[in-house]
């Protein structure tokens, strides 16, 4: 076992935030898309007639105030379960004051199953949303008198990203076919810093045979940043990563037991409950013929000497 405590700079993840923005300020953000969406939609169902201005195709017009909604509506959402989370955290925290965990997230102490289905779902919200999105694009690429040959080109490159989100979906449908879900169950919860974690994982079908198999163990702190143009993003910094190495093998059997040293750092404790967030994930991939394996979960990982604050 590799254990690396090096800090390490993840550029290539969005974080478990999403966005930068949460709670009211979230779906105050949100409103206004609303509105416009709606009023748009409107326009092109004739309700609200400007006929003598709009000369879009309605198709285009209703892909336009969709769009508006659909944007929106995801901030409202997500602020407004950010407001409930908050509140319901608050709540345990009241009931629990020795136990901080149980307010930091909605943690099953048995175990956790793997993200899958939610990675299915992101994809194909993002082929959804991608494919509404270029409509009006390419009506004024393709369609419309006013588009030149550069434009052309511009847009026949981003109507790719539809179909890369398509591919993904593909692929991430045909491993948990393959597959199914896998579960992790804990060999305690939470886990404590300084403390060994150990857990079993259980594939929802044996991985069989592979050429290799790694498990990372990674504490992720979250960061929110400005550019030059002060426009917000999440980068997400790896502060500390225990990885394991299996050579080429079978896995027949349905239960994995994994075995981490964890650090006794107090600044590695999870925290779910602030803005950015830092936490755990256990990761395992193995190559495999055909379609790898590849689970990931979060994991509850905290500092005993901070539990009654």
């Amino acid at each position: 076992m590799a254990d690396n405590s090096s800090f390490k700079f993840r550029s290539n993840s969005t974080g478990r935030s999403g966005t930068t923005i949460h709670g009211f300020p979230a779906m105050l953000l949100g409103l206004p898309f609303c509105v416009i969406g709606i009023v748009i939609l409107l326009v092109a169902g004739r309700v609200i007639d400007m006929s003598k201005t709009n000369k879009s195709p309605d198709l285009v017009l209703s892909s336009v105030g969709l769009i508006f909604f659909l944007a929106g509506l995801s901030f409202i959402v997500h602020g407004l379960r950010g407001v409930l989370a908050q509140r319901r955290k608050a709540q345990v925290r009241q009931i629990n004051p020795g136990r901080p965990w149980l307010a930091d997230y909605d943690w099953d102490a048995a175990g956790a199953t793997d993200e899958s289905l939610k990675s299915i779902g992101g994809l194909f919200i993002g082929l959804i949303f991608f494919s509404i999105f270029l409509i009006p694009f390419n009506w004024w690429a393709f369609v419309s008198d006013e588009s030149h040959l550069f434009v052309k080109i511009v847009i026949g490159f981003f109507d790719l990203i539809p179909f890369a989100f398509l591919g993904g979906l593909i692929y991430q449908i045909g491993r948990h076919l393959k597959y199914g879900s896998s579960r992790l169950k804990y060999g305690s919860f939470p886990f404590f810093l300084g403390d060994e974690f150990r857990a079993t994982l259980t594939p929802g079908r044996p991985i069989g045979k592979f050429k290799s198999v790694t498990i990372r163990l990674r504490c992720i702190q979250e960061e929110y940043v400005k550019d030059s143009r002060n426009k917000q993003s999440v980068i997400c910094h790896e502060k500390h990563c225990g990885t394991i190495e299996i050579k080429q093998g079978g896995v027949q059997q349905h239960q994995v037991p994994i075995t981490f040293k964890l650090p006794d750092d107090d600044a590695l404790s999870t925290s779910m409950s602030v803005t950015p967030p830092r936490y755990w994930e256990l990761e395992v991939l193995a190559d495999t013929p055909g379609i790898d394996f590849g689970a990931k979960f979060l994991v509850p990982v905290y500092s005993r000497n901070r539990q009654d604050k």
